[in-house]
């Protein structure tokens, strides 16, 4: 049987609420379990010259409806106050006797029976038959980065240019230079929702606490508890709300080497509770105040589920990107949530030096000549770039590069050969450089093997310049 029979009446309110929203209808609102003069859901929609008009529902989870509820909702929207057009609509799980068609049709009033319901709910993406109420959704975020030199330049375009412009603050290597990275899309439930507070607290002392407070959440949708989105994937997902795209666009195939499609994890009426259960929370508080008595009181002012509503419920699909590229012995990640022309980094591993982590920053230069060694002595105070070894693929912090003896290219400390000439340490990307080196070394004058190690020349000559100038005062 389907599970849009099994509802209660209550739930089949709940139910009919999310298929109007779906629909396009705004400010839908069920009204409370009890007294609602024969107006389950109220409503709005856009008629001529963008006037906003009223919809009065009477949901009727029975197997047959009669001409008396048609009777009666057209009274309810008769003396429903609204100053501009309102109509109504009467919605049943059943069939509706040929008298109530009759009546409605004098007094149009719309009718729709169960199966004009299943058949709506498919066009909207709601799932009636298989035991859940599922969020069904079509719609992400844009996550196609165009700004920025690489996205406008580079043949590396759409998805992929946020990996190629880290690789802009990595010296000795090229952004043009790297081979096509491959990335993993992960579409991942989120819902934007707006909601409204609104409740005012009185005693025998009058008003002591008022609420009317607005929010816009935005939440983890998909299996286990919501949860709150941490900045900045809040904000990119705020502030790209309205910018979507279809889910089934067939350039995603083409775009990313592969793609996962995550399943929200609760109904709508479970998400839609749980807010709730949030706004209570966060606009409960204990207040204290003065009596008519002149005694002094505590009091929790707590809202009730009821003065809570929700104006807007957003579901939407927020893209996940996960991108790598091997450069020999290593690989370079990148993880960020996309949304047009914004980016939200949730782990960066391009700009990390491979042998400590150390984040660059900024430029400073990788060599350790006299005015390297000084810049380096002050790291402190200087930020630094990282460095692209040729050798092995390192990409290596200012500590963890030198330059190399033969080349004069920087070379990874962990994967360069060393060897000591005249107390020197000297750098060289193989065997082979080491020994050419070495066989020039050994052909040098005495005086020449000594300025291999021009630092320890410097230190030699300042002693004696300080010696003499000792021994002349």
């Amino acid at each position: 049987m389907p599970l849009l029979d099994e509802l209660s009446g209550f739930e089949f309110e709940e139910t009919m609420a999310s298929v109007f929203r779906k629909q396009g209808y705004e400010d839908v609102q069920v009204s409370r379990k009890t007294a609602d003069k024969g107006r389950d859901i109220i409503m709005q929609e856009t008629v001529a010259s963008s006037h906003k008009g009223a919809v009065i529902v009477e949901c009727k989870h029975t197997d047959v409806v009669g001409r008396p509820v048609i009777q009666k909702l057209d009274s309810a929207v008769s003396t429903y106050g609204y100053e501009g057009p309102k109509r109504g609509l009467v919605v049943t799980t059943g069939r509706f006797t040929k008298p109530a068609r009759e009546y409605a049709g004098s007094v149009d009033i719309e009718l729709m029976d169960g199966n004009d319901l299943r058949s709506v709910a498919d066009d909207v993406g709601l799932d009636l038959y298989n035991g859940r109420i599922e969020i069904i959704c079509d719609e992400m975020l844009d996550p196609y980065y165009r700004t920025g030199e690489i996205a406008a330049s580079s043949d590396f375009r759409g998805p992929v240019a946020p990996i190629l412009e880290q690789f802009e603050d990595v010296e000795n290597i090229s952004p043009d230079a790297l081979p096509s990275p491959e990335t993993t899309l992960t579409l991942l439930p989120a819902v934007s929702a707006r909601m409204r507070t609104k409740r005012q607290f009185e005693t025998g002392a009058g008003v002591i606490h008022s609420v009317d407070d607005t929010a816009t959440v935005v939440f983890d949708a998909a299996r286990g508890e919501p949860t709150a989105l941490d900045e900045p994937v809040k904000s990119l997902v705020k502030q790209n709300i309205d910018n979507r795209r279809e889910v089934n666009d067939d350039s995603l195939e083409t775009q990313f080497d592969s793609i996962n499609k995550r399943r929200f994890g609760r109904t709508e009426t479970e998400y839609r509770e749980w807010l709730t259960e949030q706004m209570v929370i966060q606009n409960t508080e204990s207040v204290s105040y003065t009596g008519d008595n002149n005694v002094d009181y505590q009091k929790e002012c707590e809202p009730k589920p009821s003065d809570v509503t929700i104006q807007s419920f957003k579901p939407l699909f927020a893209p996940r990107i996960y991108g790598s590229v091997k450069l020999q012995d290593y690989s370079y990640s990148l993880d960020w949530f996309a949304a047009s022309d914004e980016v939200a980094i949730v782990e960066n591993r391009i700009t990390e030096c491979v042998h400590c982590e150390a984040e660059a920053v900024e430029a400073f230069p990788w060599d350790r000549s006299i005015s390297g060694v000084a810049r380096w002595l002050a790291k402190e105070t200087f930020q630094e770039t990282h460095t692209y070894c040729e050798n092995c693929g390192a990409i290596a912090c200012q500590e963890h590069t030198r330059q190399g003896t033969v080349t004069g290219e920087p070379i990874c400390i962990d994967c360069a050969v060393t060897q000591r000439y005249a107390g020197a340490k000297k750098y060289f990307s193989d065997d082979a450089a080491r020994e050419t080196f070495s066989e020039q070394y050994a052909e040098k004058a005495s005086y020449e093997k000594a300025l291999v190690n021009r630092p320890a020349i410097i230190a030699f000559v300042l002693m004696l310049v300080a010696i003499v100038f000792v021994f002349a005062l």
